[in-house]
């Protein structure tokens, strides 16, 4: 009895690129309007 199990074929790599979650720019904004809220309240 033989085995069906394809051990000769060759395996393949898949590469998937996924556009960006979170913008760093609109991070830097935020932070920067937190920052300047909490000077002007000191």
């Amino acid at each position: 009895m033989t085995w069906l199990f394809p051990y000769w074929k060759k395996t393949k790599k898949e590469t998937k690129f996924e556009e960006k979650l979170v913008d760093l720019s609109t991070i830097e904004k935020d932070v920067k309007e937190i920052k300047n809220y909490a000077k002007q309240r000191i």
